[in-house]
């Protein structure tokens, strides 16, 4: 009974300590572009800063290129609402957030092919560590922005590719 009591113990206590593993944060550390962008609903995004190499406190400046990629044309918002993401040097996650509007965005037709192009600057004088800094864009999109018109507004999520950035102090 006794041998049989500690085998069902050891056996128990196999099964609670597993073999699993801890899951480590992401620390980015490619520098230039990762190419690795989500397409959603036949739209992508691609990321290119005005810099690979920074010092911190430097402002970067991003050209977003928004493509429809799809066999229809879409509507989008004509300034889009963008969310500029980055991972620290030592995997903490930050983001830049656009201040909520007020009106309804007045939308433009991108046809199959076509793109667009917006910026976002990311001001960089509290970054406190050196090493590469991970950037992408998010771009959400809803059929509620375009009310009465004839094309549906594009609707989902579409995640820029990666670009690491390097940034030195002072």
């Amino acid at each position: 009974m006794k041998l049989a009591l500690t085998v069902y113990a050891a056996l128990v206590a196999g099964l609670l300590t597993g073999c699993g593993s801890v899951q480590q944060a992401y620390k980015p550390q490619q520098l230039g572009n990762l190419a690795d962008s989500r397409t959603d609903s036949s739209i992508e995004v691609l990321l290119k800063p005005d810099k690979t190499r920074a010092r911190i406190g430097d402002p970067v400046t991003f050209t977003i290129i928004i493509r429809n990629v799809g066999t229809e044309s879409v509507l989008i918002p004509d300034d889009p609402d963008l969310i500029m993401t980055w991972v620290y040097p030592d995997g903490k996650r930050d983001n830049l957030l656009r201040a909520e509007r007020r009106a309804a965005p007045s939308m433009v037709k991108l046809k199959p092919g076509e793109a667009r192009i917006a910026h976002s600057v990311v001001t960089t004088y509290y970054f406190d560590h050196s090493g590469v800094h991970e950037f992408r864009a998010v771009l959400y999109g809803n059929n509620h922005m375009a009310m009465n018109t004839e094309l549906p507004a594009w609707q989902g999520r579409a995640v820029s590719n990666g670009y690491g950035v390097q940034f030195d102090k002072n």
